[in-house]
């Protein structure tokens, strides 16, 4: 199913959902460096939006997803140069995270697959700001429950199908970076880079078939 297809099958009626969680985000958002976690305000008990690279002109993130367990040397050998990494969901275990913490600071969600005690730790979704695009993450995108468009969202990252898919919707990119080690539909295993100046993005899809 297209990640436009998804959206119609779900009608979004849930603006005033949609924009109050953006409020809240914007209201409390701070400016950190990259490497520091995403905390909650202890004044009003609320999440604090992480914002990435807010200074920096050109930033390269790593999106990978369904994992599985198994994190192969092509990937890794990519995800070496990006600036920040995001998974999708269905990672697999806590070995595939630690690898990728050694590389680069990480956004994860946690995937229906993400069964082990850690990962059941992960949320759901995940809305960040990278220079100036806000991006939200969600591992299943028939999951999705809120219009982007409307909340102003630059880009909406998934996973779960274990194919890649790139497409615009409503002026919204919606990335699947497939699957870092089981493709389906012939595709070959991949991953994603997203080069972002300002809310600018602009999405390749990397084969890592060793």
């Amino acid at each position: 199913m297209r990640p436009e297809q998804a959206l119609k099958k779900k009608p979004q009626t849930m603006w005033h959902k949609a924009a109050n969680y953006l409020a809240r985000y914007k209201r409390d958002a701070v400016h950190w460096n990259y490497d520091k976690a995403k905390t909650s305000n202890k004044t009003t008990g609320k999440a604090l939006m992480s914002v990435y690279f807010q200074n920096k002109e050109h930033v390269v993130v790593g999106v990978i997803s369904d994992t599985h367990g198994l994190l192969v040397p092509a990937a890794i050998k990519t995800l070496h140069s990006v600036d920040l990494i995001i998974h999708a969901g269905d990672i697999g275990n806590t070995g595939v995270m630690d690898e990728l913490k050694s590389m680069a600071s990480i956004v994860a969600v946690r995937g229906n697959m993400d069964i082990n005690e850690d990962l059941r730790e992960l949320p759901e979704t995940e809305a960040i700001q990278v220079g100036d695009a806000l991006l939200y993450i969600i591992h299943d995108i028939n999951n999705l429950d809120i219009s982007p468009s409307k909340a102003d969202f630059d880009a909406v990252i998934f996973g779960h199908l274990h194919y890649p898919s790139v497409a615009k919707h409503s002026g919204v990119l919606f990335v699947n970076p497939g699957s870092a080690s089981q493709p389906r539909r012939k595709s070959s295993a991949s991953l994603a880079l997203l080069h972002i100046r300002g809310s600018s993005i602009k999405t390749r899809i990397v084969d890592i078939n060793d």
